[in-house]
């Protein structure tokens, strides 16, 4: 004990009252004193200086905040139920014309020039058709041709007898045909084929009774078509 009293000194004494007196008046200062709302210069505390999220809902008074303090978005309604569609907008102007596309490949001619020579049918009594004589010609230009000849006649003698036709274009060009019709009946006999002609050339169409009877021609004619081409099979 008097090892510790020795220790005191004045010093020691007054130090140790100030010490309890600042602390038995610095709470009672801190309460006087804190720093409140009414302290607070109005528009002097931004956001800048309120830590994130240290404000809730409980530091806010009711009604202070507006939607128009609030930042586009931050509130967000419930969805609203569809809107009916708008009317139809005018329509646009017409666009600028395409570029012209690449020109197409020239294609295979087709049928054309066609050529006819015909003796038609009058209902009077018809030509008498005894040996072979030339009934109809063309004059056809050089080319491609499908070429079709055909003569009506009548039968008016006492057996069934025909008519023979050969259509020439040349020596090693012709076709043959034949037709037959009963005694008093009519007969028709149809020749054809397609013919090459480097030159300009006449096509002939020559028909006679292929019999004794007699024979009337009716009708006949004598028709060409000119061709691209003629495949052979």
């Amino acid at each position: 004990m008097h090892r510790l009293l020795s220790r005191f000194t004045y010093a020691n004494v007054v130090a140790t009252i100030a010490l309890l007196f600042a602390v038995s008046t610095g709470g009672a200062w801190a309460a006087t004193n804190m720093i409140n709302g009414s302290k607070i210069k109005r528009n002097t505390i931004t956001g800048k200086q309120v830590k994130n999220g240290s404000l809730t809902g409980a530091d806010i008074a009711k009604g202070s905040l507006t939607a128009d303090r609030l930042a586009r978005g931050v509130l967000a309604g419930a969805v609203g139920p569809k809107g009916a569609a708008g009317a139809a907008g005018a329509a646009g102007a017409a666009g600028a014309p395409g570029a012209a596309g690449a020109k197409g490949d020239t294609g295979e001619r087709g049928p054309s020039d066609a050529y006819s020579t015909e003796l038609p049918y009058t209902g009077v009594p018809g030509v008498p058709l005894t040996s072979k004589a030339t009934v109809h010609t063309l004059d056809l230009p050089a080319g491609k041709y499908f070429i079709s000849g055909v003569v009506t006649f009548k039968n008016e003698g006492p057996a069934s007898d025909g008519v023979l036709c050969d259509l020439v274009a040349d020596a090693d060009q012709s076709q043959r045909a034949v037709s037959y019709a009963p005694v008093g009946g009519f007969g028709q006999v149809t020749v054809e084929r397609t013919i090459s002609l480097d030159t300009a050339t006449t096509v002939s169409l020559a028909c006679g009774q292929d019999g004794a009877s007699s024979i009337r021609r009716y009708a006949s004619a004598l028709s060409a078509i000119r061709v691209a081409t003629i495949t052979t099979s």
